[in-house]
């Protein structure tokens, strides 16, 4: 979850929706309540923020990656996957 919210990020503050940081989680593969338990306990380290938003859109809660939770990134860089895998030239083709 970390990954998903740190991956959005386009400017110092910024973040992204629940809903979407949710979203992004579960296409990941987990359910609902693995993404309710990330984002409680990396609430509880400090390792993200939530804040509400009010723009042309409406009202919503937004989360984003706190001064600890990068230099925790930083510091563990080798534990996160950076670039995409090139598809295998030899498997199977997609379509």
């Amino acid at each position: 979850m970390l990954a998903s919210v740190a991956g959005v990020r386009t400017q110092p503050d910024g973040g992204l929706s629940v809903h979407l940081a949710k979203q992004d989680v579960e296409r990941a593969g987990f359910r609902a309540i693995g993404f309710a338990l990330g984002l409680r306990r990396l609430q509880k380290k400090g390792f993200i923020s939530l804040y509400d938003v009010d723009d042309r859109d409406g009202p919503y809660e937004a989360v984003r990656v706190t001064d600890e939770g990068w230099e925790w990134i930083e510091k563990n860089e080798s534990k996160f996957i950076l670039r995409k895998l090139d598809p295998d030239p030899d498997g199977p083709l997609p379509f």
